[in-house]
């Protein structure tokens, strides 16, 4: 199914109106002339555009756009490359890691993209303060701490400083080794601004309420990066537009304009799809992928490098008691969860690592299917009552929840089967599903993880960090994340192995799958290269018409 050139420039205009008016009204004057338009539908539009506020797929897929990193991975690949860095070196005790800069690269505004503006970024993030520092997911991952707390007193940190060596060489200084520091700054997270619009604009975020109110304006309103797109406009529920960067210093893109719009439900995106609405849309639903591709639609699947999971959060009696957590797992029907809502790619985990991470081919204690073995742990629990509420989000969908409140009502039934007494809750994703996770206001929801960086620190850290917070987690086992954050090369294979079967040990969680993606796109459409860890650039997008 192919749009004519009209009807491209028609929909650029009409598509702003939801999914009920994605139709055209007129003549689109700001997105691209007569080049190239391409609309894809997200289940929702991102929170902000400020990488340093974000821990959701909506986000990142725009802000990836838009914002270069130091390193990145290989386009498909979790090999991990120089972005903005053309090479990098590590001090022999690790505390010191020197990055060489490309030369030349500007800042959307024009402004040098220099060691200075780097360093500005990195002590932007560091210098974070109240409500901007619960939001900060990615910062906490690989430096943990800040410059103060929240209280004003001096940060647990690991970052010291970042050194302007000369204009094309930087050193970050932290005060323990962290191996996994080069993977981590391709993390979306720590996109390289330009320090002129984000001092012209600012980036305080506050608590209003239930919501986050970007008062500072440069995630919003001004977003400026390196990357092959630029930021155009963002009209609040309708879309968000960007447009080629033409002093790109790599190669530029293909398409001239490049338009994201939110449509919640699975169908209504596929409906769009086949309509010629859009161009292309994530998460297909699993029924669907045979169906769009027997149509001619293009077809591209990420492999299952996610990992969904019920969290149990332990600071809720009774999910306190150990017993009572393994009981739980033993209860979910995994084999029955995958048969009914995934497709045959999809694999049950054995752990919370995803398949080809370091330390995931471990010998790791395993919950099977066993509803008796559930009642028996339960009844030597010392657990008086079986109350529990299940959390899940709604108005997204993810490759590991395809459909959150169907998943939910399995576990509801799964668990009652051997005594819970148990209540299903739906909050919209932002902020009030991800906000209930972050305050520890959540005794049981399922989520899931994306790889944001190829090390298994991405996945481990989250137990003390970020959504994914199981409660107060024993010291030992956070000795253990420490450890293996923190040692040799050579020695962290063998500590992310205890480190995988330790979690399972204690059972914080149960992991329920690790399920391919599909993204389905018209007719035509070339050169979109999927990435397990979601890094994927729409600058080598081409269609055809």
């Amino acid at each position: 199914m192919t749009s004519s050139p009209i009807h491209r420039k028609l929909l650029a205009a009409g598509v702003a109106l939801g999914l009920a008016g994605l139709a055209a009204c007129g003549a689109d004057e700001s997105a691209g002339g007569d080049g190239q338009t391409f609309v894809f539908a997200s289940s929702r539009l991102p929170t902000t555009l400020d990488g340093a506020y974000i821990y959701d797929n909506e986000s990142q897929r725009v802000i990836y756009q838009i914002f270069d990193r130091l390193t990145n991975v290989e386009p498909g690949t979790s090999e991990l490359t120089g972005e903005l860095a053309t090479d990098w070196d590590v001090s022999d005790d690790g505390l010191r890691h020197t990055f060489n800069l490309r030369e030349g690269v500007k800042f959307h505004d024009g402004t040098d993209l220099d060691a200075e503006a780097v360093c500005f970024n990195f002590d932007r993030l560091y210098e974070l303060e109240g409500q901007a520092q619960t939001l900060a997911e990615y910062w906490k991952i690989a430096f943990k701490g800040f410059k103060e707390d929240a209280e004003g007193n001096s940060g647990d940190s690991r970052y010291e400083s970042c050194e302007v060596v000369d204009p094309t060489t930087l050193t970050i200084h932290i005060n323990e080794p962290y191996a996994p520091l080069p993977a981590a700054v391709a993390n979306i997270g720590f996109g390289i601004a330009s320090p002129a619009a984000l001092q012209e604009s600012g980036w305080a975020v506050e608590a209003s309420g239930d919501s986050l109110d970007f008062v500072g304006k440069f995630g919003t309103e001004n977003p400026v990066g390196s990357g092959p797109f630029k930021f155009e406009s963002w009209d609040p529920g309708k879309n968000v537009t960007l447009v080629k960067n033409e002093e790109y210093w790599g190669d530029p893109a293909t398409i001239d304009t490049l338009i994201y719009v939110p449509i919640d439900d699975g169908q209504a995106r596929r409906q769009a799809l086949e309509r010629g609405e859009i161009d292309g849309y994530d998460n297909v639903a699993p029924q669907d992928v045979e169906a769009l591709t027997s149509a001619g639609y293009a077809m591209e699947e990420r492999p299952p490098s996610n990992t969904g999971y019920l969290a149990m959060n332990r600071d809720f009696e009774p999910l306190d008691d150990v017993e009572v957590r393994r009981a739980v797992s033993h209860a979910i029907n995994r084999d029955a969860l995958l048969q009914a809502n995934f497709l045959e790619g999809a694999v049950k985990p054995t752990g919370l690592l995803p398949p080809g991470f370091t330390g995931s081919d471990g010998d790791v204690p395993q919950y099977e299917y066993d509803q008796e073995k559930a009642r028996e742990l339960l009844s030597g629990a010392d657990a008086e009552d079986l109350k529990v509420e299940i959390t899940y989000a709604t108005e997204v969908t993810r490759p590991y929840m395809p459909d959150p409140q169907g998943i939910a009502e399995t576990f509801k039934s799964d668990l009652e089967a051997v005594g819970f007494e148990v209540t299903l809750v739906g909050r919209p994703w932002s902020p009030d599903f991800l906000g209930g996770i972050r305050n520890g206001e959540s005794m049981m929801y399922i989520v899931g993880l994306l790889p944001d960086m190829s090390d298994p620190a991405n996945f481990m850290t989250l137990m003390n960090a970020g959504p994914g917070r199981w409660g107060t987690m024993p010291d030992e086992l956070l000795d253990q994340i420490t450890a293996a954050e923190t040692a040799p090369p050579e020695e962290r294979e063998e500590l992310y192995r205890a480190l995988n079967a330790a979690v399972m040990e204690d059972a914080p969680m149960v992991p329920y799958v690790h399920a391919p993606t599909h993204l389905a796109f018209r007719e035509g459409t070339s050169g979109f290269v999927p990435s397990p860890l979601f890094a994927e650039s729409m600058a080598t997008v081409e269609m055809s018409d």
